[in-house]
């Protein structure tokens, strides 16, 4: 992979990282407030909204993604990274509320 993917991925994980972690956010008060009991509900909404923003941002990016296809990128790649980078962030939040707790 080079440099120039890299950068890449970032600039399509931006799209929308700001739901993401306004949502990751919003689930960590959730989970400081009601405990470990809440982590499979929260990590149900979690998958459920990144599902929905990639759903919408999909559509919504239909041309956008011809940039990332002369690059040799495909679809489901950037999706794939960008869900697993959106997701650990989400759970190293998590973790983090955890150990402060």
């Amino acid at each position: 992979m080079h440099i120039k993917h890299i950068n890449s991925i970032f600039y399509f994980y931006r799209s929308f990282s700001l739901p993401g972690i306004v949502f990751s956010a919003m689930c960590c008060w959730l989970f400081w407030k009601y405990g470990v009991s809440m982590l499979p509900v929260l990590l149900l909404l979690k998958l459920i909204t990144d599902f929905l923003a990639g759903y919408f941002i999909n559509q919504a990016k239909k041309r956008q993604f011809f940039y990332y296809y002369n690059q040799h990128i495909s679809r489901g790649y950037l999706w794939s990274i960008a869900f697993i980078i959106d997701l650990l962030i989400f759970l190293v939040v998590l973790c983090t509320v955890l150990v402060l707790r």
